[in-house]
């Protein structure tokens, strides 16, 4: 009777727990997911220091977010490539 009483609190956790995990029932599916796109350009040293903010948004309208070789940085967005 004892052994019981500490199956049934461990049968419970696996089935609420682990089996949702492994079939993704605890994922949150996100309907405006950002998706950054790459940098066209190798930036230099000057634009590799204008960087996204941490919610990856540039206080300047007119740039953009875009990941290069060093890190998420804010692009002007006139020099995207349109004919690659």
């Amino acid at each position: 009777v004892g052994s019981m009483k500490l199956c049934i609190p461990l049968l419970m956790t696996f089935f609420c727990v682990v089996l949702q995990s492994v079939l993704g029932g605890l994922r949150k599916y996100y309907t405006n997911e950002l998706l950054l796109e790459e940098c066209w350009k190798e930036p230099n040293a000057q634009e590799c220091a204008s960087r996204c903010s941490k919610y990856m948004r540039c206080y300047n309208r007119n740039q953009k977010c875009c990941w290069s070789h060093c890190g998420y940085i804010c692009w002007q967005n006139d020099e995207s490539c349109h004919d690659c």
